[in-house]
Order: structure tokens, then C-alpha cells, then sequence
């Protein structure tokens, strides 16, 4: 047909305009009119063409270590530390040795029940 619908896209974009085919009723005769684009029809053009434009984000799919199923996650109860001001210094040490890259500072904890939501203490 000898048109790129790309490029067609982009110059209706462009002008926000396009040729239309009128069909003379009395005669048949077919004549070519510039018609002015509605904002539904650019909105679509632009829809259309983006992505040709720029790249598609594409979904990342997280899984466990093992390749399979979902990320185990924990939720921390920190009331538990927070009500207990020797587990507040820990955990601050903690979090300074994690944030400084010092592993041989990390102080030496034990287990505390109730730290988890689930309430069994494993870590």
C-alpha cells in the first residue's frame, strides 16, 4: 500500500491531522480532504506508537533460593526490642556494624522469643 503505518502515526501526531477519502454521493467521485484529528484518535496514535518509541518494562519474577516458589519472608516484632533497653543497644550496633561492612563487630546474639510475628523465635 506504500504507506508505514509508523510514520503515519507520528506525522498524525505531528499535525493532528490526516487525509480522509470523501465519497461524492451525486457523483462517486472519490476526493481527498484534510480532516482534523479528535483527541481520541491522537490519544490512540500515541498509545500505538509508543511502543515502537521506547522499550517495554518487562516483569521480574522473584523466587526462593532454590529457583522455585515465592521469597520467604519474616516480620519483625520490634516492640519486643524496643520495650528492652539491652536489645535497643544491640540492635543498634548491629545495624552501625551491618552499615559500615564490619562483620567480626557484629555483636552475638541468641534467639529471642516473641521477636517474631509468628512468635517462634527462629531467625
Amino acid at each position: 500500500m506504500g504507506v508505514d503505518p509508523l510514520r503515519w502515526l507520528l506525522a498524525l501526531l505531528k499535525t493532528g491531522t490526516y487525509q480522509a477519502v470523501v465519497i461524492d454521493e451525486a457523483t462517486g467521485k472519490k476526493t481527498k480532504k484534510t480532516t482534523v484529528a479528535s483527541g481520541d484518535m491522537l490519544l490512540d496514535a500515541a498509545k500505538c506508537s509508543l511502543q515502537y518509541l521506547y522499550p517495554k518494562l518487562s516483569g521480574i519474577s522473584h523466587t526462593g533460593a532454590d529457583g522455585e516458589g515465592p521469597i520467604q519472608t519474616e516480620t519483625i516484632n520490634l516492640s519486643v526490642i524496643m520495650a528492652d533497653p539491652a536489645l535497643c543497644e544491640a540492635a543498634q550496633k548491629l545495624a552501625l556494624a551491618m552499615a559500615d561492612g564490619i562483620q567480626d563487630q557484629l555483636p552475638q546474639t541468641t534467639p529471642i522469643y516473641g521477636l517474631l510475628e509468628s512468635g517462634d523465635g527462629k531467625q
